[in-house]
């Protein structure tokens, strides 16, 4: 029998501490509008992944996720790890307390928490796709699904600084753009094979960034004609690409204009493989993964979620 309480999944190290800073607030506006629900705090990394798997098999068939892009991630894994039908049968909304929130961006999902638990309330609901990346571990072939963006090699290698400095509490906008720089000092285009929709493109690749939502890194415009429901993943390509002209499109990024550059381009696929002759790593969501080849490929209406659109 279903569970008509709603599942809350608390990421108390969201945004700097932020999820647990904030809770004490949620608690009481909940109560404040009769919601009922159980919750849980996770407690390490990969915990919401078995949080939401033991929500689903508690029947549970709504769950809020407070936190950020990230554990609304685990959640998505989660579930799927137990079945592909899982997330026919919940519905996934969020309360923003990440250091990005690109997600949330995308469905116009209010960072004001008294606004998103009233969008809550409202229950508008949709169908978007979801994105799945394939790459190598080791020796293994793994997979992880998305719901926003993932970036392979220049991207990547910003990720694996950032959740360091994460892991000592720091993080923010200022902290990104700092690891932006520092990368920028040692980093190299590799040479790359992609190919999709029946092209071959052969480029020394700085940087790929592959997905559903338009934004990351803090309200970036990576992908900026990417539709969270049209069954296609968008991919923004760049291309080996001097230092000064990244520094001089990181403002533009935030526009989505840096697409005019001639050494970046944007398309739409189902599926599309990467090969690199050097090791590229990925990250998706904002967590680092592992190494290429890689395969991305949209999974269409996968996720019910309440969003703001």
């Amino acid at each position: 029998m279903a569970n008509n309480k709603y599942f809350i999944i608390i990421n108390p190290n969201a945004g700097s501490g932020l999820g647990i800073k904030k809770w004490n607030i949620i608690a009481s506006l909940l109560a404040e509008n009769k919601i009922e629900y159980d919750f849980q705090f996770s407690e390490f990394s990969g915990h919401i992944i078995e949080i939401a798997k033991n929500t689903y098999k508690n029947n549970y068939k709504k769950i809020i996720i407070v936190g950020g892009d990230g554990s609304l991630n685990e959640v998505i894994n989660g579930l799927l790890s137990i079945s592909a039908n899982a997330l026919n049968e919940i519905t996934v909304s969020m309360i923003p307390v990440g250091t990005g929130n690109d997600w949330c961006r995308s469905h116009k999902i209010p960072s004001n928490t008294e606004d998103a638990i009233k969008l809550i309330i409202k229950n508008n609901i949709i169908r978007q796709d979801l994105a799945k990346a394939t790459y190598n571990e080791g020796n293994q072939i793994q997979s992880r699904y998305f719901a926003n963006i993932s970036g392979i090699g220049f991207d990547a290698h910003v990720a694996i600084k950032s959740n360091l400095d994460k892991k000592n509490n720091k993080s923010g906008i200022l902290v990104y753009l700092k690891n932006v720089i520092s990368s920028l000092i040692n980093y190299k285009s590799v040479d790359s094979i992609i190919e999709f929709n029946e092209k071959v493109i052969n480029c020394k690749l700085f940087l790929l960034s592959v997905g559903k939502g338009k934004y990351n890194g803090g309200a970036m415009k990576q992908l900026p004609f990417a539709d969270l429901t049209d069954g296609f993943i968008d991919f923004t390509l760049i291309e080996n690409i001097s230092r000064f002209d990244v520094l001089t499109q990181l403002p533009r990024l935030y526009k989505g204009t840096h697409i005019n550059h001639p050494k970046i381009s944007t398309y739409k696929t189902k599926k599309v493989s990467i090969s690199t002759i050097d090791k590229i790593f990925l990250e998706v969501d904002g967590e680092t993964f592992g190494h290429s080849p890689f395969e991305f490929e949209v999974i269409p209406n996968a996720l019910k979620v309440i969003t703001g659109l």
